[in-house]
């Protein structure tokens, strides 16, 4: 049994973060420094009790695996020598003819490395010893044995002798026959030991002569008369006949059972430390059988190196053995790992300390900052402590399930392991090969015999697959199972085949994860694309409805019937009312997308809500609902998103006012509590019930309004509450039916007193007309003839506006060359090129550089617009176009044209 010897254990010390605090501000990076420099240090300690922890381990390992063979080999030893005491008991004379015969048929030198010899050690007294040399010279008298003078040596009259009768192999030990091997005290009292006690009994360190002075060991097990009893001392002394002896060496048996390989990473020792029971000796040169250290160059580890020893029983005898990391010492890969984590540690501690000193003056955020670093290394030693761990615990060893496969018997047999991965404990009660294809899924069944038998017959050079296997509590499990054939008969039939079992089913469930991940990916990606395409699709006509509508609704010449206006405002209400399905539908899906940017800053509540009341009055008056605004004096300020603050406050403004009454009211108030802001809208309309709050924010819910006749798509809601929660914040909602609803969007506070924000500028109007229009030329590069139509008519409306089209990009690059006009309006779509590409060319031409072009395009995703803009388009029109922002654009060129300015500044 192995007993662990020599364990050390070292002791961490706890390392203190520090804070800093008002006075020592100019000693922070001094301070910085020696935190770096002690958290590397205990980092250090640490990589360095990680090394020598696994290096201990391993030893511990080393020395398990040893102790183990040793028992079994000498276990084997024990064997050999029962069975020659077996020939001893099965004969009355053993002839030394016999007794060579016996030893060939053992084939020890294959089987058992280090073997040097097999004897018999026969028990002669001092009064046999004349009638045992004569009849020992009449047997080597025979032809072809070593002479006949033999007598036993060393000469001496002793009370009893123990002679080397017989010996094998005999070439090279003739010198041993007749020799008597208790000369000395120590010898004696082995042999006596081994005759008193009945066991098998180790000698002690001997020096073998016939060997090149081999450290060797001698194993003896005593050989009684048949028929005579030993129960007692006193019958086995008297049934005593000699002992079978094995002689080993030392070197070559632990050479054999360790492996070069491992001797070569290790310094091994062993002794002979004494007699098991009694008081063991130190080691010491004297005991010494084995020293690897001894064996080649190298260098040996210091007497103060890790080491780890056992102990294992030989034959009545202690074997003390002691493991050493070879080179264990500075220079070796812990040091070396150890230098490195101080090294890295020390540059990161200097890094930090030199960019503090760098940043300390007029840095008012200065302890923020080195809190935060200070807390960012904190948290990578805490991964490097659970990284390290983790590896320790993967280095642990393989959870492989271990089986073999006699083919012919049908036996099955497995480790422990293979049992647990399928839920057993115990194995069943007849357990053989149908009972293990029961436990593979129906489905995966063929799979596996086919591989199988592919291997079996010699078409696959192993045997793999992957199954699933139902364990003991029904559940099922993927496993990876390997194996080879490694026994074949003659004729090449398998005869046996191994093979293991490895638990893959989070390798599985990872790859089914991936799966529905890429399709999900695609599914997306194909959804954006449809959106992208219905966009584009449906603006295209609602460009040709809406146009028309505007230019028939400022028609001059020829004025509409109120009966024909009325009903060209209908046809521009559904235009506009599908724009804005169209419009929520493509904002829904890049919020769902991750595609909307959110820039947080810190916005005035004033100045948000005067802005959202601003888009929606025409609507309230419209609708003759009041709208009060008492938030237009607060000077708080929110965290937001500019843009989309304003596009949650509008929809929830045009919901007030939509779903009121007749004369009501809408308020929009601000409200501030603890670390937030809240923006309230507040109507007099129709109110909701408890179960219709619930289902508010759905996408398409409308909860019956559509049977009103009130006008929506159902988007607006949802789209705000995405919107507020991308932002931080939240919405929520109070209503009574019959009295009306309040609407509360809730955002961080950035600060209630910071300094007010400019008051915007007053708006002008949306078309500003040159008073002296000068002359414009206009080239409008589009495909779609109803496209043109819808320009013309729109530029028709500026007399001084000379507009030129043409119907590809090719076409567009041969008039802009020739006509060089002041602005150029691109289709995004053209059939030869796209708009982006067109204006790429235009900057090349030296005569068009300066045009500046404007993208009036379907496409209106928000990654296009950036794309175009991107590219150097000045502005960018989504169609359906409205007539006032065509001709804002138009006027501002005209103007500059005027004023002698070559490009159109972006807005």
């Amino acid at each position: 049994m192995l007993q662990p010897m020599n364990s050390r254990r070292v002791e961490s010390t706890p390392l203190w973060s520090l804070r800093p605090r008002g006075g020592w501000r100019h000693a922070l990076p001094g301070l910085v420094l020696v935190l770096g420099c002690g958290l590397t240090a205990w980092a250090a300690q640490f990589a360095g009790r990680l090394e020598e922890r696994e290096a201990r381990r391993e030893l511990q390992e080393h020395a398990r695996i040893v102790g183990s063979t040793v028992e079994r080999r000498i276990g084997g030893w024990a064997e050999v020598l029962h069975g020659v005491r077996g020939l001893f008991a099965a004969s009355q004379v053993v002839t030394r003819r016999e007794f060579s015969e016996y030893f060939e048929q053992l084939e020890l030198r294959r089987r058992y490395p280090g073997f040097l010899s097999l004897q018999f050690v026969r028990y002669v007294r001092h009064q046999d010893k004349a009638a045992f040399e004569a009849s020992l010279r009449a047997e080597i008298r025979e032809p072809g044995r070593y002479g006949a003078n033999f007598a036993i040596h060393p000469e001496g009259e002793r009370a009893d002798y123990y002679v080397t009768h017989f010996i094998e192999p005999i070439a090279g030990n003739e010198r041993a026959l007749g020799f008597d091997a208790a000369l000395t005290p120590q010898r004696r009292e082995a042999l006596e030991r081994a005759r008193d006690r009945g066991e098998l009994t180790g000698s002690g360190r001997l020096q073998l002569v016939q060997s090149g002075n081999k450290v060797g060991y001698v194993l003896r097990q005593p050989v009684y008369r048949a028929g005579m009893p030993r129960r007692t001392l006193e019958q086995r002394r008297a049934a005593f006949l000699g002992l079978s002896t094995v002689v080993l060496s030392v070197e070559d048996f632990i050479i054999s059972m360790m492996g070069r390989e491992l001797l070569e990473r290790v310094d091994f020792r062993l002794h002979d430390v004494g007699w098991a029971g009694e008081a063991v000796a130190p080691p010491s040169p004297h005991n010494l059988l084995y020293d690897s250290a001894a064996q080649g160059p190298h260098e040996v580890a210091s007497a103060g190196a890790l080491s780890h020893a056992a102990t294992v029983a030989v034959g009545g005898r202690v074997w003390r053995f002691e493991f050493r990391p070879r080179s264990h010492g500075p220079g070796t890969a812990s040091d070396t790992s150890t230098t490195l984590v101080l090294a890295c540690g020390l540059l990161v501690s200097l890094l930090v300390w030199q960019l503090l000193r760098l940043q300390l003056a007029g840095r008012e955020r200065l302890e923020a900052r080195v809190a935060q670093r200070t807390q960012e290394l904190a948290l990578a030693n805490e991964a490097l402590r659970d990284s390290e761990q983790r590896l320790e615990l993967a280095l642990a060893g393989a959870d492989l399930g271990v089986w073999d496969w006699h083919i012919e018997t049908g036996v099955l047999r497995w480790n422990e392991r293979w049992l647990a991965l399928r839920g057993y404990t115990e194995p069943p009660d007849s357990p053989d090969l149908e009972w293990w294809r029961e436990l593979i899924h129906p489905d995966d069944r063929p799979a596996v015999s086919a591989a199988l038998q592919d291997h079996l017959e010699g078409r696959l050079p192993s045997y793999s697959a992957e199954y699933r296997v139902r364990t003991q509590q029904g559940g099922w499990l993927w496993l990876l199972d390997r194996g080879r054939v490694v026994a074949r008969d003659v004729d090449g039939r398998p005869l046996r085949i191994s093979g293991t079992n490895l638990d893959i089913s989070e390798r599985k469930r990872a790859e089914d994860a991936r799966v529905a991940a890429d399709t999900a990916q695609r599914l997306a990606a194909a959804k954006d694309e449809f959106m992208a395409r219905m966009s584009h699709e449906l603006r295209t006509p609602l460009n040709a409805i809406l146009g028309f509508t505007q230019l028939l609704q400022r028609e001059a010449e020829a004025p509409l019937a109120e009966r024909q206006r009325e009903r060209v405002r209908q046809i521009r209400r559904a235009g506009e009312y599908l724009l804005a399905m169209v419009t929520d539908l493509l904002d829904l899906s890049a919020i769902e997308g991750g595609h909307v940017p959110i820039v947080r800053q810190a916005v005035s509540i004033a100045r948000a809500t005067a802005e959202a009341v601003d888009m929606v009055r025409q609507q309230a008056e419209a609708e003759d609902v009041t709208l009060e605004n008492k938030a237009q004096h607060s000077e708080g300020m929110v965290e937001a998103d500019p843009l989309r603050l304003r596009q949650v406050l509008v929809n929830l403004l045009t919901n007030a006012i939509k779903y009121n009454q007749p004369r009501g009211h809408v308020t929009l108030d601000a409200v501030a509590r603890a670390g937030e802001w809240g923006l309230s809208v507040v109507d007099t309309g129709i109110g909701l019930a408890a179960e219709q709050i619930d289902k508010l924010f759905q996408p398409f819910e409308r909860l019956g309004a559509h049977r009103l006749g009130i006008p929506g798509t159902g988007l607006g809601l949802a789209l705000s509450q995405r919107l507020t929660t991308m932002m931080g914040g939240r919405i929520t909602v109070t209503s009574d039916v019959g009295v009306g609803s309040c609407f509360t969007l809730w955002l961080p506070n950035a600060g209630a007193t910071a300094t007010r924000p400019a008051a915007s500028p007053p708006r002008g109007p949306d078309v500003v007309q040159p008073a002296e229009p000068a002359p414009l030329t206009v080239l409008y590069a589009e495909d779609d003839e109803v496209n043109v139509l819808v320009v013309e008519g729109m530029l028709a409306l500026r007399p001084g506006v000379r507009l030129l089209v043409a119907r590809s990009g090719m076409e567009a690059l041969e008039t802009a060359r020739r006509e060089r006009p002041d602005l150029m309006l691109i289709d995004m779509q053209l059939g030869d090129m796209h708009g982006i590409e067109l204006r790429a060319r235009l900057a090349a031409l030296p005569e068009c550089a300066e045009v500046p072009c404007i993208g009036l395009s379907s496409d209106a995703l928000p990654s296009q617009v950036r794309a175009a803009r991107d590219a150097g388009f000045a502005e960018y029109l989504t169609k359906p176009v409205q007539l006032q922002d065509l001709l804002r654009v138009i006027d501002r060129r005209a103007l500059a044209v005027a004023r002698g300015i070559s490009s159109v500044t972006r807005p």
